[in-house]
């Protein structure tokens, strides 16, 4: 076997997926079953462990800051020789841009129907009277995000 073959852990591997394959065909045959045991699950987690998310969030952030400032940070990944392939502000325009890009590629698809169902609350609705929604809809993109980005949206 060659050193740069990545190695396939059979019992991982096929475990994970029939876990995923079973609750997906349990999803699909009762969907709204599935749906309401969902619901009462993400509830109770968002009403009893809300905050040690928001605790946790934070803590692995300044956890990341430290370690990256001390001198842990310093270590070199890769043989002592190698040369970066792309620079500190590249490696961080590329995160910025795979961030938003996939922000936009979701959000671009369904804020329109975030709006349409009242995400603003109900002075949308009141255009959908006079037939203006779908024109105030399009226009939202850039309250939004801005100008930038709001006419990658459209």
């Amino acid at each position: 076997m060659n050193q740069n073959e990545v190695k396939l852990h059979r019992p991982l591997f096929f475990s994970s997926m029939s876990v995923l394959l079973g609750l997906a065909l349990i999803f699909s045959l009762y969907p709204e079953a599935s749906s309401s045991i969902i619901k009462l699950i993400r509830g109770w987690i968002m009403s009893s462990l809300g905050s040690v998310f928001l605790i946790f969030g934070i803590l692995v952030v300044v956890a990341v800051l430290f370690l990256s400032l001390s001198s842990v940070g310093k270590i070199k990944l890769g043989n002592k020789d190698d040369v970066p392939q792309f620079k500190l502000l590249t490696w961080l325009a590329m995160i910025f841009t795979g961030g938003c890009g996939s922000s936009m590629i979701y959000w671009g698809t369904i804020e329109w129907a975030f709006y349409f169902k009242g995400g603003l609350g109900n002075t949308l609705l009141a255009y959908s009277a006079v037939g203006k929604l779908p024109n105030r809809l399009q226009l939202m993109a850039y309250f939004t995000v801005g100008l930038l980005l709001g006419h990658y949206m459209l």
